[in-house]
């Protein structure tokens, strides 16, 4: 197939970053080759038609194998983002977009494409979606949150945050419907996991997608591995903990100077 064995050489990061992520997910026996079977509940997600979405795979597989490798997976989630953006042309399939930081992502939800056509019936209608947190991103973040949380609060505050989003390329409307979503009590904080969401909807911004009504976690961090978020809890936790027994050690010693001096 024309333009398959360099597809790579075309994607942006996100692109690659996201299309290995799902990749990985499916490929549990680490075949590095897919069958109709391992994509076929992903594919229900796209809200694409069945007679589209074969005609999809019988361009990516034109060989007819039944199975497809990571390189023609690349392509296969390509067209479904076009497709669902309503862009989907030769020329834009194949275009190159390995330093473009608005690609054209494929969103999984079951009613995607009912929404989408809700939406395109109602003039200056957004859309908003959520994709995956994916796991080299959430690593990421995680480290940022834990350079922003010098005293080990288990939280970051709007004050310390307030550079990270103002240079985000991202809109101060997006910036605060973002933190008022996570912040709902208005503290002027956010903890861990609710910072790493709000710079994975940030980078969702910076990607052409809006801003959700409303977040599922469980959804979010479906490609986290348990372990990794539990430790990261535990972590948070822990953190708590010692910041906790340094404030009594300190409510401690004063008393005892306090009696000391009577």
């Amino acid at each position: 197939m024309q333009n398959q064995s360099n597809i790579k050489e075309l994607l942006s990061p996100i692109e690659l970053n996201y299309f290995n992520v799902i990749f990985n997910k499916l490929d549990k026996s680490q075949t590095e080759n897919l069958g109709k079977n391992n994509c076929i509940s992903l594919f229900n997600l796209s809200g694409i038609d069945n007679t589209t979405l074969i005609g999809f795979w019988k361009f990516v597989d034109s060989s007819e194998v039944g199975i497809i490798d990571r390189s023609q997976f690349y392509i296969l989630m390509r067209m479904i983002g076009l497709f669902q953006k309503g862009n989907l042309t030769k020329e834009t399939l194949f275009q190159n977009l390995s330093k473009d930081q608005n690609p054209p992502l494929p969103v999984f939800n079951q009613n995607t494409q009912k929404e989408e056509n809700q939406q395109k019936s109602i003039p200056n209608q957004n859309i908003s979606q959520t994709f995956p947190v994916d796991p080299q991103n959430f690593d990421m973040f995680q480290g940022l949150f834990n350079d922003l949380d010098v005293n080990k609060t288990g939280f970051v505050t709007n004050q310390q945050v307030q550079n990270i989003f103002g240079e985000s390329g991202v809109s101060e409307q997006n910036i605060n419907q973002i933190w008022n979503l996570l912040d709902p009590t208005n503290s002027k904080k956010l903890p861990k996991e609710e910072f790493i969401i709000s710079m994975h909807l940030i980078l969702q911004c910076r990607n052409g997608q809006n801003v959700p009504n409303k977040i599922n976690k469980k959804e979010l961090f479906q490609y986290i591995d348990p372990n990794q978020l539990k430790q990261a809890n535990q972590n948070q936790n822990q953190n708590l903990k010692i910041k906790i027994k340094i404030k009594i050690k300190i409510k401690i010693k004063i008393k005892i100077k306090i009696w000391n001096s009577k």
